[in-house]
């Protein structure tokens, strides 16, 4: 029996402007960063007791920033929801990991996006989407456009990358549909590593792809080039230009692994275990810090997050303090040291010879299960129903 979940959905699509379109998003991306700076410029003015931030129609009309009537009004009202936003989490206590102050943004450096929602997006007729002061657009990518209605589509972002591609990003509400499968036997604990990039507790390893250390002489090599160039010359912004392209391609190549790591675990198991790493504090390590942040596994573990919550699949994070490797996982017992170099050891009260990293995975696995019990007892002593 099948069980539709309506999901909010967001999908990048090429766009492809007109000459017009890139002048009007050139414009609309200047308001946006200049909006943004001015708010921040107040945020961070500690000379001002009460901190007064002006509308937009004070901004055009009382300051007399007539260049800002040049976009449109509805990417500058999103821009100041964006910044709202950013405030509230500065000030959050709850969050988990603490964000810094609102930066100002650089030309030329800071990504240039302005979005649309609300009124500022048309209704869609034979597949075309049009965007107030744009007009239609001209898209690719694999979402069928005439599935898509206004009521449906919440938002749509248009960004520009240092490639001087321009993109679609758009958020839509889609219904899914969830199979119900049997539950028994069909949880798994993962290990994330850099020899291999993942280790499951059946003995699976999938190996560490290496996406940026195998274009890492290319990216040297382009690196000399451009420090040899003149800054601001053709030449130096063609290289850059073979610069940004393949960083591109190493980002697309690490994202399609990720997704298809990522739905394979969700096709086959219910239960998902994993460690809570902080990734943060480990590329302090400078002999490991590149080949950390090259298998990116905070990226990995967001996009199974919000696939195992579209498709109703368990996921927790254990402790990240929790000796998963130094521990047997028969007998319970824990050695003292560990070292990296040491990739298989025997336990000195069992005698079981161990995998260092399938040991682990199956650690996860029973600690997983060990402190999700421990959650679902404490919401039954609550009263609180788990379906």
């Amino acid at each position: 029996m099948a069980i539709t979940k309506t999901v909010l959905k967001r999908t990048n699509l090429r766009f492809y402007p007109t000459k017009s379109q890139e002048l009007v998003l050139s414009q609309s991306f200047g308001n946006s960063r200049f909006i943004w700076n001015y708010y921040t410029s107040i945020f961070l003015n500690k000379d001002l007791t009460t901190k007064i931030y002006p509308s937009i129609k004070e901004l055009k009309e009382i300051h007399g920033f007539d260049f800002l009537k040049l976009s449109s009004s509805c990417c500058q009202q999103q821009t100041i929801r964006h910044f709202q936003q950013t405030i509230k989490q500065f000030f959050n206590k709850k969050r988990k990991s603490k964000i810094g102050k609102p930066k100002f943004k650089k030309k030329g450096v800071s990504k240039e996006s302005v979005s649309f929602s609300g009124s500022g997006i048309y209704e869609t007729k034979s597949g075309e989407i049009r965007l107030l002061s744009l007009g239609k657009l001209k898209l690719r990518g694999e979402i069928d456009l005439n599935s898509l209605n206004r009521n449906k589509i919440k938002n749509i972002t248009i960004s520009k990358d240092k490639c001087n591609h321009y993109y679609a990003s758009i958020c839509y509400e889609v219904e899914i549909e969830i199979t119900e499968r049997d539950l028994k036997e069909k949880s798994v604990g993962l290990d994330l590593g850099l020899t291999h990039f993942l280790i499951d507790s059946q003995c699976k390893k999938i190996d560490n792809p290496h996406f940026l250390k195998q274009e890492l002489e290319k990216l040297k090599y382009l690196d000399r080039c451009l420090s040899r160039k003149k800054n601001g010359s053709n030449s130096y912004k063609k290289c850059k230009l073979k610069r940004a392209k393949l960083f591109k391609s190493i980002t697309n190549k690490r994202n399609y692994f990720f997704h298809c790591v990522s739905k394979n675990l969700i096709e086959n198991f219910d239960f998902i275990y994993i460690e809570d790493l902080s990734v943060k504090n480990m590329v302090k390590n400078r002999k490991l810090s590149r080949a950390i942040s090259d298998v990116s596994w905070s990226k990995f573990v967001s996009i199974l997050s919000y696939k195992c919550d579209w498709y109703s699949v368990s996921l927790h994070k254990i402790n990240r303090y929790f000796a998963s490797s130094k521990t047997c996982n028969l007998c319970g017992y824990q050695i003292d040291k560990l070292s990296l170099d040491i990739r298989e050891w025997v336990c000195p009260d069992c005698g079981e010879v161990h995998d260092r990293d399938i040991n682990a995975a199956q650690n996860i696995l029973k600690r997983g299960e060990f402190e999700l019990t421990q959650i679902q007892n404490k919401k039954l002593s609550k009263g609180i129903d788990l379906t």
